[in-house]
């Protein structure tokens, strides 16, 4: 499985949950002299890669404090994500973050080197209201005849928390004429996902016509709520006629 931003956002940083073990890697690199940076330095280079490579622009990590308690060549740090705190380890050189496997902050990660666009931006679009983007040439996805609303996000994710309740209520109005694939701390339809979005949440795909990453806090619940309600009925076809008007 493909490791992402949005992964790292599902599981809430937990991967950073450092365990310092008698591994081969670690042993070997004990043997090595390099030279070495202060803590302050040190944790500056590992901050700058976490936020960089390993989380999206809403879930930026803040240093915590640095430990005293700290093992032989390594700083031990803690990191801050909203009300949650990750201890860390990274090597007195810099060049080491122990992430359950150790990342080389050397090295751009293979999964920064691909694409920073999703394919869908490449096809003809223009902005709607509540900041959707529509596909003007897509065809709507459907699943049994009903179109495809799809919904990525993640727990530890505040603007996804404030997302999710409200695409729940649109679309459980529409239940008898859309698909919801809800996709809160999930890996599935990830082919989707990487095909509407740079690997941020929440993203919301609706019948793949209509794509948006980010939520909708800053036009309100009941703006979002008339929104989302508005694209869908263009995908149901104005169905069931008590929720949508004809436009």
């Amino acid at each position: 499985m493909r490791f992402n931003k949005w992964k790292l956002s599902t599981i809430v940083l937990g991967i950073l949950l450092i365990i310092i073990s008698a591994s081969f890697l670690i042993r070997d690199y004990l043997l090595k002299g390099e030279e070495n940076l202060s803590v302050e330095q040190a944790t500056e280079i590992a901050l700058n890669y976490i936020n960089k490579y390993l989380t999206d622009d809403a879930n930026q990590v803040s240093l915590n404090e640095v430990s005293k308690d700290t093992p032989k060549k390594f700083y031990k740090f803690v990191i801050e994500m909203g009300s949650k705190k990750f201890d860390s380890y990274v090597s007195e050189d810099g060049k080491l973050l122990f992430a359950g496997e150790a990342l080389n902050l050397d090295k751009e990660p293979e999964w920064a080197k691909q694409p920073s666009n999703p394919e869908a931006d490449t096809q003809p679009s223009e902005i709607v209201e509540g900041n959707f983007k529509k596909l003007t040439e897509a065809e709507i996805c459907k699943e049994n005849d009903k179109p495809i609303v799809y919904f990525f996000g993640s727990e530890g994710c505040p603007h996804c928390l404030w997302e999710h309740p409200i695409i729940k209520e649109v679309t459980n109005t529409f239940k008898d004429y859309i698909s919801f694939h809800d996709n809160m701390d999930s890996q599935s339809d990830q082919d989707i996902f990487f095909k509407y979005s740079n690997g941020g949440v929440p993203t919301l795909i609706l019948g793949c016509k209509y794509y948006r990453t980010g939520s909708g806090e800053s036009q309100g619940e009941e703006k979002e709520k008339e929104v989302l309600t508005k694209l869908v009925c263009d995908l149901a076809q104005n169905q069931p006629e008590n929720i949508c008007k004809p436009h």
